[in-house]
């Protein structure tokens, strides 16, 4: 129990030091804890969730009602009368706007699909890059 309230502590500085603004990577042994921890500090530090599933191949329609019933879920089961709606994130390799049109349609749910590369930038290019975005903010 002491573990988890280190933990807990640590993650409401990250809060309240990023205000949102640094992503956070938790990372650590297998099956010891670190989903539920995450899991409480999201559910009683925000309002929404955010479901994010990460699609190796080509988004399918099935992949977006799937996507859909989780939403459904955690509206229906999760979320207290406080929380804001569920977002779904779904990052494929490839989209079909086409269909993403029509399976989204009629939908009441927030859900939004992407595609995402497997390009992984060299050091001095990811140098480079983060340079270049700080330079922009400071203009």
């Amino acid at each position: 129990m002491e573990i988890k309230r280190k933990i807990y502590s640590k993650l409401l500085k990250w809060k309240q030091e990023t205000n949102g603004s640094k992503a956070l990577l938790i990372e650590g042994a297998r099956r010891i804890g670190k989903s539920t921890v995450a899991e409480e500090f999201g559910r009683n530090e925000y309002k929404s969730y955010v479901l994010i599933d990460l699609k190796m191949n080509k988004l399918k329609a099935e992949n977006l009602g799937q996507m859909n019933m989780y939403l459904n879920y955690y509206e229906q089961v999760v979320n207290s009368e406080e929380d804001g709606k569920p977002i779904g994130i779904i990052l494929c390799a490839e989209k079909d706007k086409v269909m993403l049109e029509y399976a989204l349609g009629g939908l009441s749910n927030n859900i939004f699909a992407s595609t995402y590369t497997y390009y992984i930038p060299n050091k001095e290019q990811l140098i480079g890059e983060v340079e270049r975005v700080l330079n922009e903010e400071k203009n």
